[in-house]
């Protein structure tokens, strides 16, 4: 394939958005293929797609014990320390 000088002299091409009917339309197939994708996911025997649908479905502390990625660190306060000094509240 060659470049000529009329080619490299042309208007390039410019982006458009694509109207809302195919906006509409491409949201709808998405919609589908997710459901279709999901409901494969959940009649499968393959540990990895439902661990992935576990994370698609799961409340945000079930994601969390499923990653191993919430770390909860308990303290107990002592308004007693030392050099604690109590706001003044007027």
């Amino acid at each position: 394939m060659s470049l000529t000088a009329n080619a490299l002299s042309q208007e390039p091409v410019r982006y458009t958005e694509p109207p809302d009917e195919l906006k509409e339309l491409l949201e709808e197939q998405k919609v589908s293929l997710k459901v279709g994708m999901r409901s494969k996911w959940y009649k499968s025997d393959a540990p990895a797609l439902q661990i992935a649908l576990m994370k698609i479905i799961s409340t945000e502390d079930e994601a969390h014990r499923l990653n191993g990625t919430r770390q909860e660190i308990k303290t107990e306060i002592n308004d007693k320390r030392q050099g604690f000094i109590e706001p003044i509240i007027e």
